[in-house]
């Protein structure tokens, strides 16, 4: 069997993913990091109007980075996927979350 089908619609949701990455020396200092940044970019999602059924955090990760200057390092990292309704508002609100978290944003 086959089968093929088109559906037209106009779109009514954006969806976005802000990640936050962070190295530090220790693993520890590293989710601090982290979680600093993820609490800064949330503070943005909350001004910005974003309800909390329209964000998630869709990946965390901690791991070591061993290409570091001979020293040990860790990389923490998290992605959170942000919905919105208004498309013209989503450059608006990275860019808010660029100033709020600054290099970590990714």
């Amino acid at each position: 069997m086959i089968a093929s089908g088109e559906a037209l619609v106009v779109p009514d949701r954006l969806q976005i993913v802000l990640g936050v990455s962070v190295r530090r020396e220790q693993p520890g200092d590293a989710l601090a990091g982290l979680s600093a940044a993820s609490d800064a970019l949330a503070v943005v999602l909350d001004e910005a109007g974003v309800a909390d059924t329209d964000r998630r955090t869709s990946e965390l990760s901690l791991h070591p980075d061993p290409q570091r200057d001979d020293r040990p390092s860790h990389w923490a990292s998290s992605s959170t996927t942000v919905l919105l309704a208004d498309f013209a508002a989503a450059a608006a609100l990275v860019g808010r979350a660029g100033q709020a978290v600054g290099d970590a944003l990714i």
